[in-house]
C-alpha cells in the first residue's frame, strides 16, 4: 500500500482471514503511509509478514506479524505475536528496530539477539507503554562474557511489564 503525498488521505486495512483456506490467511508485503497520509491495519486470525511504515497496527489474539523491517507505528496493539524474523532469514542480514510512540496489549514479542556481539532486535516506545507482555528471546550461541548486557526494550514511560516466554524466564 502507498499513496502520494500531494492527495494526503486516510485508510483503514482489516486483514480478516477468518474463512480464508489455511495457506491464505497470510498476506506478504510492506505497508508504508507516506507522510501527512493516515493508515490503520488490523490484523484478524491473519498474518502479516513484511516491514510498516503506517498510523496504527492491531494485531488480534489469533494472529501474527513477522517484522523483516525497521518499522514505524505511533501505536500497537499486540493481543497475538509479533515475531522479528531471524537476521538469516531476510535478504538482508541484520537486526530491526521496531519504533512505536505507543505500545498496548497482552501479546507476545520474538526477538533475536547476539549478546556476546552487542546486536539485536529492539523496540524502541517514545511514548507509554501499557499491558503486561512476554518476550522470547532467541540468542546466538555465540557465549558472552559475565558483563556483557543487551537492552532490547526501551520505553518512554508506563506501566507496561514484559516478561521473558523462555523456559526459565524472568520479568524487564
Amino acid at each position: 500500500m502507498n499513496s502520494d503525498v500531494a492527495y494526503p488521505g486516510e485508510v483503514n486495512l482489516v486483514i480478516n482471514q477468518e474463512k480464508a483456506p489455511k495457506k491464505a490467511k497470510t498476506l506478504r508485503g510492506n505497508i508504508f503511509a507516506a507522510p501527512g497520509n493516515k493508515a490503520n491495519v488490523t490484523l484478524n486470525k491473519s498474518g502479516l509478514i513484511g516491514w510498516v511504515n503506517a498510523t496504527s497496527l492491531s494485531v488480534d489474539p489469533d494472529s501474527t506479524w513477522s517484522v523483516t523491517g525497521p518499522s514505524t507505528l505511533k501505536h500497537l496493539k499486540n493481543e497475538g505475536k509479533v515475531e522479528f524474523q531471524s537476521p538469516g532469514a531476510t535478504s538482508k542480514p541484520a537486526y530491526t528496530t521496531l519504533s512505536l510512540g505507543s505500545l498496548s496489549g497482552t501479546g507476545l514479542f520474538w526477538m533475536n539477539t547476539d549478546i556476546a556481539g552487542q546486536q539485536g532486535d529492539f523496540i524502541n516506545v517514545t511514548g507509554k507503554a501499557q499491558g503486561d507482555f512476554g518476550v522470547r528471546v532467541n540468542d546466538s550461541g555465540q557465549s558472552p562474557k559475565a558483563e556483557d548486557s543487551l537492552k532490547i526494550i526501551q520505553t518512554g514511560g508506563g506501566d507496561a511489564k514484559f516478561t521473558l516466554a523462555n523456559q526459565g524466564g524472568w520479568s524487564m
